[in-house]
């Protein structure tokens, strides 16, 4: 029988309020809801408990980050490899079974939505892909890799530690080879195949969170249709194997080599071009009848807000200065700063700026809001985790 930690581990003390939020279900604990002893123990897992001494569970703990506490679990019983093996089993299996995802690129744990603060890992063809997002993921790095490599077992595994958030955990960032030979990686989706460099490229190499809508987009694309900010062609390639004449439109030229290889693979064709997509849309005068837009992360942070908006509200009167009457656009927003009204507005008041035969701007009716797929699930109390967000509409 597995012993009790309650004892042992090092804890903090969880002011009411942080307390109340906790059995709420918010799996933070700010910084100023946290009485630490002194010295403050360093990042890792720590005991929780009330002012009053109730046992709460445990978390990970960062004296340096405004997110004190990440809660991990209520038991008293040691997070071990047997416990970690458990959450990673369960999380695969998840995909794998009730959500349809067997043997597919997909990610198998979503940080605090599969019950792991921190810990993402994505599994892409034959290969594992990691993040740790928080100083206590970044202890349990070698424990995270063995755990994984014995569940599955990958070609090549990858960390790729690249993401804006570490900065609030005053965290380095770095990529490395975990184990395996490092080269292109070959993956699927639908009846398209993909390569991508795991080690070099964008993200965790594959825009996985827009999986489904990929496929969604290669079964109602029509006509002449334009990728903006394509990257390896997820949107531009399902269209074109559609029917659609696709053009798509990145600032990395790797990019678009790459889609052009990809293109290749598939016996399919698009047309890329290597452009700034702002200045595209300034400067071609071409007319579409299907239109993606699905630019980066134009707000990394809470005070980029408002620029971003009017970021948005620019592309957007871009796009349907180009559609045509009837035409579709799909518009996105992975910034998790903005939410789905936001982004609603900004295609509002982009319609509104367009210019033309109507002097009142266009008008479009939503036929779809577009979100990840279920292997990136949210966390009810954490907006930020529903980041990805998107409006399928026809413009009249």
């Amino acid at each position: 029988m597995a012993h009790d930690v309650s004892d042992s581990l090092t804890s903090v003390r969880i002011a009411s309020r942080g307390v109340a939020r906790l059995r709420g279900g918010l799996p933070w604990v700010w910084a100023d809801d946290v009485q630490a002893p002194s010295p403050a123990p360093p990042p890792g897992v720590v005991g929780l408990r009330s002012t009053k001494g109730e046992w709460l569970g445990q978390g990970f703990y960062n004296p340096a980050s405004t997110i004190r506490v990440r809660f991990l679990a209520a038991t008293t019983r040691p997070l071990d490899e047997k416990w970690l093996r458990r959450q990673l089993t369960e999380a695969a299996q998840l995909r794998d079974g009730p959500l349809g995802l067997a043997g597919a690129s997909c990610r198998l744990v979503h940080s605090e939505s599969d019950h792991l603060p921190g810990v993402v890992l994505d599994r892409i063809g034959d290969a594992l892909i990691l993040q740790t997002l928080c100083a206590g993921a970044d202890t349990w790095l070698e424990r995270l890799q063995a755990a994984a490599t014995e569940l599955f077992n990958p070609r090549l595994f990858i960390l790729k530690n690249t993401a804006r958030s570490r900065a609030a955990e005053k965290l380095v960032q770095e990529t490395r080879v975990l184990s395996g030979t490092p080269g292109p990686t070959l993956y699927r989706e639908g009846d398209l195949e993909f390569e991508t460099d795991l080690l070099n490229d964008q993200k965790t190499g594959a825009f996985l969170d827009q999986r489904d809508n990929h496929l969604m987009m290669g079964k109602v694309a029509r006509g002449a249709a334009l990728d903006l900010f394509c990257y390896h062609g997820g949107f531009a390639l399902a269209m074109a194997r559609g029917g659609a004449t696709v053009t798509a439109v990145d600032a990395s030229q790797a990019a678009i080599d790459r889609l052009h290889g990809n293109a290749r693979r598939n016996g399919l064709s698009a047309t890329g071009v290597c452009a700034d997509v702002f200045d595209y849309l300034k400067n071609d005068d071409s007319r579409w009848d299907t239109i993606v837009c699905d630019p980066p992360a134009l707000s990394p942070h809470a005070r980029d807000k408002k620029n971003a908006l009017q970021a948005y509200r620019q592309l957007a009167a871009g796009c349907f200065s180009r559609l045509r009457a009837g035409g579709l656009l799909l518009f996105c927003s992975c910034s998790a700063h903005i939410l789905a009204d936001d982004l609603l507005g900004a295609l509002v008041a982009g319609a509104r700026d367009t210019t033309g035969r109507d002097s009142a701007g266009r008008s479009f009716c939503v036929h779809r809001f577009v979100q990840a797929g279920p292997d990136h699930p949210s966390h009810p109390l954490i907006p930020e985790s529903a980041y990805l967000k998107g409006f399928l509409v026809r413009a009249t």
